[in-house]
């Protein structure tokens, strides 16, 4: 199983058309940037480490990156994934303050932080599916 749990990546066909890409950043960038402050405020404590900044753009085909400083990077298109996916990448990269490397040690820990999640949600195998499946499709919602 930790095999298959490495990084999570966009699926590649998730390019706009220039004309729309501009607005739809920062849509996502607005959107998303009180859902992570909640998200990361909620999980600082059960993870042990806390980010030095939190900053929203354009990745190319990552969900979200951690710096070697404590820098966490999410891409704008998190903002259209359901709350859940969400939570999902914000722990994901908490832990990579703690743990750099998609390690047994990471994963483990991830599992433990998200263990009421994963039951509910079918475990991290079932949400990285979830994710090349699904995450070019998403769309803005209202709400």
């Amino acid at each position: 199983m930790r095999s298959l749990l490495h990084r999570q990546y966009l699926p590649t066909s998730t390019a706009l058309p220039a004309t729309h890409q501009s607005t739809a950043v920062v849509v996502g960038c607005d959107r998303l940037r009180p859902i992570l402050n909640t998200q990361i405020a909620a999980f600082v404590n059960r993870v042990g480490a806390s980010p030095r900044s939190v900053q929203v753009r354009e990745l190319g085909y990552r969900w979200g990156s951690c710096g070697q400083k404590g820098d966490l990077y999410f891409h704008w298109r998190v903002a259209m994934l359901p709350r859940t996916m969400i939570e999902y990448v914000v722990v994901h990269e908490l832990v990579h303050l703690i743990e750099p490397h998609h390690t047994t040690a990471f994963w483990d820990r991830v599992e433990r932080i998200l263990s009421d999640w994963c039951d509910a949600y079918g475990g991290l195998r079932q949400r990285k599916q979830w994710l090349a499946q699904n995450g070019a499709s998403m769309t803005f919602r209202d709400g």
